[in-house]
């Protein structure tokens, strides 16, 4: 399986030209069209999700049908506990602008080190503040 980056990305793009050389290689020329886009789709799929769970908070948004699900509110507050550490944290803004430009995964953001920040954070804040 391919690791998940952003959309769009010079990253993803090289991902996606290896894995249809890929299906090019293991698949009838008949069912590449769906094999290809269903593995496409596995790839995408993080960061699709992280993406729109950000849109999801804002009732402005165009185009919502369906109020977030469980995981797009669990992404959601997650990258709201990595926004919060930017202040404070540089490694945290670093990591989290290199993900943002497409120069790192997504993955990156759960790594256990940015894991262990965020929950650093929470022992350690103040129990009037809240997200």
């Amino acid at each position: 399986m391919v690791e998940s980056v952003w959309l769009g990305s010079p990253v993803s793009i090289r991902i996606g030209a290896i894995l249809l050389r890929q299906c090019l290689q293991e698949t009838a020329l008949t069912e590449l069209p769906s094999r290809f886009q269903k593995e496409l789709a596995k790839v995408n799929a993080t960061p699709w999700i992280a993406a729109t769970s950000q849109d999801a908070k804002y009732p402005s948004v165009k185009g919502l049908t369906q109020p977030p699900t469980l995981p797009e509110q669990a992404i959601g507050w997650y990258m709201d506990q990595l926004i919060q550490l930017t202040t404070k944290e540089p490694q945290v803004t670093l990591v989290l602008f290199n993900v943002f430009h497409m120069v790192q995964s997504s993955g990156t953001l759960f790594q256990p080190l940015m894991l262990f920040r965020v929950i650093q954070q929470l022992l350690t804040r103040p129990l009037w503040f809240s997200t």
